[in-house]
This record gives structure tokens, C-alpha cells and sequence, in this order.
């Protein structure tokens, strides 16, 4: 599973509540950009408002924090 949906459905504390930024920093950018790609088919077909919200806030801190100060990019 993504990484980054299973912060947003985990019913277990030590998952949901993990930093995904700090998770964003452990992952090579390849497999980062394919797990956002992944987080925001998960956001365009969820139907669940908090989910949506969630992932859409995850994608921008992201690609706000992490991937814009990426030298390989």
C-alpha cells in the first residue's frame, strides 16, 4: 500500500500520526514521485471529504517542502 494513504486510513496511532514530511525525507525522489502520483489518484477517487482534504495536504506540503528543494530535480 502507498505510504502516504495508509497515514490518511490507518486505524493504528503510530501510523496515522507519523509526519509525512519526515517520511518524504527517507525516500528516494523516484519512488516519492511515484507514491505522490499514487496519493493523488487516492485523493481524485476517494469520496470520503477528510480523506480528500487530508491527501491535498499532504501533496502540497510535500511537494512544498521536499520536492522543491530536491537538487536532482
Amino acid at each position: 500500500m502507498n505510504p502516504f494513504v495508509a497515514l490518511i486510513l490507518s486505524d493504528d496511532p503510530a501510523i496515522r500520526d507519523r509526519a509525512a514530511l519526515e517520511m518524504a525525507q527517507s525516500m528516494p525522489t523516484p519512488g516519492l514521485l511515484q507514491a505522490l502520483l499514487g496519493l493523488e489518484q487516492f485523493r481524485k477517487d476517494s469520496t470520503n471529504l477528510y480523506h480528500r482534504v487530508r491527501a491535498a495536504i499532504i501533496l502540497h506540503g510535500v511537494c512544498r517542502f521536499r520536492l522543491q528543494e530536491d537538487p536532482a530535480l
